[in-house]
């Protein structure tokens, strides 16, 4: 069944939707029909709204509520702090894929061995399009907080050494660092996942990681690109989640 983001919606007996993006998206893109089924979610709540198109004309949807779905809370907390990538391409697709899995924010930064992408008010836009339309593919209901940093300052990673974070910084070439399956990370901490650009975090980035106590985590002998980084760490963080619940 078909999902759309609607938000601030009051969610009443009946909606009429006027907006021509929504509108457009109906009629054109979903081809709906009178009497078909359709899932609103407002993004904030795991609610699932199911309506039925009961009338089309040229410039609204009329939809008559069905039911409210109240949905199970994902788990959450985790954030996914990503140094710029060299393409938008792979930003987007950084966006999407972690969108799918769910992570509660996304932080992009700069570092020493990140390029400039130049984002334009409509490229974050563009970007904030597509993790809409990733959350309405997948089935989820809550949009992860999108942020843009210049730099992660010293001070700003000493921020989360407290005793209920666990900060994790992905990386192939520093000694000493850990494999994801050592890690032991207990219930409710709130966990940071940092991932360095392709050319990796440069030396005196890595030193501020290890000053700040985070913990470095290796994926063996391999050398996985950026964009594939978050989604691997997060299903073994799953996998360690079950098994210590």
């Amino acid at each position: 069944m078909q999902r759309i983001y609607l938000p601030e919606t009051s969610f009443s007996e009946q909606i009429i939707l006027i907006e021509k993006e929504i509108y457009h998206q109906l009629t054109r893109v979903m081809r709906a029909r009178v009497w078909q089924s359709v899932i609103f979610f407002d993004g904030v709540h795991w609610l699932d709204h199911k309506y039925k198109i009961s009338y089309i004309d040229k410039n609204s949807v009329t939809c008559e509520r069905l039911e409210t779905i109240t949905k199970n809370a994902e788990w959450g907390n985790i954030n996914l702090f990503q140094a710029f990538p060299n393409k938008l391409t792979k930003m987007e697709y950084i966006i999407q894929k972690s969108v799918e899995i769910w992570y509660q924010s996304i932080i992009f930064f700069d570092t020493d061995n990140s390029q400039k992408l130049g984002l334009t008010d409509n490229k974050k836009q563009r970007i904030e399009k597509i993790a809409i339309e990733a959350l309405e593919q997948c089935g989820g209901n809550f949009i992860p907080k999108i942020c843009y940093r210049e730099t992660l300052t010293s001070q700003y990673l000493h921020s989360f050494w407290e005793e209920d974070y666990c900060n994790l910084i992905c990386h192939t070439d520093w000694k000493d660092s850990l494999a994801l399956w050592e890690i032991n990370i207990p219930p409710h901490h709130q966990i940071n996942i940092f991932v360095g650009p392709e050319w990796g975090f440069s030396e005196s980035e890595a030193t501020t990681f290890i000053k700040n106590n985070y913990i470095l985590v290796n994926f063996w002998n391999r050398i996985l690109r950026c964009e594939t980084v978050s989604s691997v760490v997060w299903f073994f963080l799953l996998q360690s989640k079950k098994e210590n619940s």
